[in-house]
């Protein structure tokens, strides 16, 4: 008679992160490949596009775009004495005094903020790609586990087979083994429907076809675990703070309308005859600026500004707190990983002891499969603890503002 031997030990690590053979790349690549395909990337670029070309607009020497006029007047519909005029004129918006140098901080503060904005962009993607990528090879582990354990109800209902044939069993125990057999097949299906469901997330996300490799899924902790000012998050609000104070400066030194500049020329012929004489004309235009103009401006750029800073501090406030609760969610996690392997290895020492007592015709069958039931839920159930703590320190560096 053949001797039933389930290799569990193996299947534990090695199923949790067990991948098609065409499997390949890393973490940081499958980000790569999901930044391209990210709707949040094309408008953290559009953003960037747009702060740079504000920039660009802040060193010119004019606060606004110049303007031309061009003119001509005759008397031709009424005294027709032939006298005629025309004129050019150049008008030359003029930067009011320190507006010039604040416009270009406000440009240069809002390209910061654009950058900012599309690195915490990344780092967020890339936490989605982490809890995928865990999701799926959470279902990968459970998906061997199952197979294994389906495996083994196989050879377990083959084996009974040839016992009832020789006389040595009744037929009932066939009937259960290959009803043990089915079952586990069904949860194998079942198994399989939401590990192709996750293949197909990952897929949408990524592009990719399949995992990274197992060794570079798994993630090292720093050796100082906190949160430090380059966080992506801290960096997005401090950004977005900054920026809106330099608004506000811009605001106050934005008063009234920017005065104008005008230089013309003019050519006037006093009737026919006469010769034509030429001028240069040179002028200022100085706007009247009032407090109803202002106010409303002033007052929404010092409401934007106290709320970035509010929310700067909120985000600290939230940053730290999600830390401490990563750090502890990674130390409960460790311990229950630890339990769940051990309990598998136990219930896999029991069931390895009962299948030689059923061997030797000293143990029912129904015992023998609730042991190989218990070792097999004990199994996937450390498979699982294993990618929940790989997980849990995927969000712990998440947390930390750490990218792949």
């Amino acid at each position: 008679m053949n001797r039933i031997r389930i290799n569990w030990g193996g299947l534990l690590i090695a199923g949790l992160l067990a991948l098609p053979a065409h499997a390949g790349g890393t973490l940081a690549s499958a980000v790569d490949a999901a930044w391209q395909r990210a709707v949040a990337a094309r408008a953290a670029i559009g953003e960037q596009r747009a702060a740079e070309a504000v920039a660009e607009s802040a060193g010119r020497w004019w606060a606004e775009p110049p303007s031309i006029a061009l003119s001509h007047r005759n008397d031709r519909w009424h005294d027709d004495f032939g006298k005629r005029e025309s004129g050019v004129d150049l008008s030359l918006p003029l930067w009011l005094p320190g507006q010039r140098s604040a416009h270009g901080e406000a440009a240069v503060a809002g390209l910061a903020q654009s950058e900012a904005a599309q690195r915490a962009a990344r780092w967020r993607l890339a936490g989605e790609v982490r809890e995928n990528a865990w999701r799926l090879a959470a279902l990968q582990a459970e998906m061997a586990q199952m197979v294994a354990a389906a495996d083994s109800l196989k050879r377990l209902a083959a084996d009974v087979s040839r016992r009832v044939e020789a006389g040595e069993l009744p037929r009932t125990d066939l009937l259960a083994a290959q009803a043990e057999e089915f079952a586990a097949r069904n949860r194998q299906g079942s198994a399989e429907m939401q590990l192709r469901e996750a293949r197909m997330q990952w897929r949408m996300l990524t592009g990719l076809e399949y995992l990274p490799e197992a060794a570079a899924l798994v993630e090292t902790l720093p050796a100082n675990v906190a949160v430090g000012d380059d966080h992506p998050a801290l960096q997005e609000a401090a950004a977005a703070a900054e920026s809106a104070a330099r608004q506000l400066d811009l605001a106050r030194k934005s008063g009234r309308a920017p005065p104008e500049l005008t230089v013309g020329w003019r050519r006037d012929i006093g009737g026919r005859g006469i010769p034509g004489e030429n001028s240069v004309v040179v002028g200022v235009r100085l706007p009247f600026g009032t407090d109803d103009r202002n106010k409303p401006l002033l007052a929404r750029a010092a409401a934007a500004t106290d709320v970035a800073r509010t929310r700067e501090l909120r985000q600290r406030a939230q940053v730290e707190v999600t830390a401490a609760v990563a750090h502890v969610a990674l130390s409960l996690a460790d311990v229950q990983a630890a339990s769940a392997s051990e309990q598998a290895r136990l219930l896999r020492e029991r069931s390895g002891l009962l299948e030689r007592s059923f061997a030797a015709g000293e143990l029912a069958l129904p015992e023998l499969l609730r042991a190989l039931a218990a070792a097999s839920e004990a199994n996937a159930s450390a498979a699982r603890q294993q990618a929940l703590l790989g997980l849990a320190r995927a969000r712990l560096l998440q947390s930390l503002g750490q990218h792949p």
